[in-house]
């Protein structure tokens, strides 16, 4: 947070945050509208997936805002598209599938990194 590259939204590869941290949040800011005699309608929250997921186009944009330019901007590039992954149960493969614009190849030594 020292340089402000990551929004206190992130919780995600952070130290000292969790996903238990960004439940706790949600809960702690319903309760606040709660006490405060305000309604709360619903509350959804799906956590499954939210720190597998990087949208590609934003990432790069980042990447060259901050200077990481040329051969390894193109590196990057590379390694996040037209990726495609299956995922493997008892010795049994699914489908090669896209893994879109968004997510990052799971079991990658790049995925934290990224993120």
């Amino acid at each position: 947070m020292t340089n402000n590259l990551l929004n206190r939204q992130q919780f995600a590869y952070q130290p000292g945050r969790s996903t238990t941290d960004a439940a706790r949040e949600v809960v702690d800011r319903v309760t606040a509208h709660l006490e405060g005699g305000r309604h709360v309608a619903a509350v959804f929250c799906d956590l499954s997936r939210a720190f597998e997921m990087i949208d590609h186009s934003l990432l790069l944009a980042k990447l060259s805002y901050y200077g990481f330019t040329g051969s390894f901007h193109s590196a990057i590039a590379s390694f996040l598209g037209n990726r495609k992954q299956r995922t493997y149960v008892l010795n049994t493969g699914s489908d090669l599938e896209p893994i879109g614009d968004c997510a990052v190849p799971q079991g990658s030594v790049m995925g934290n990194n990224l993120f």
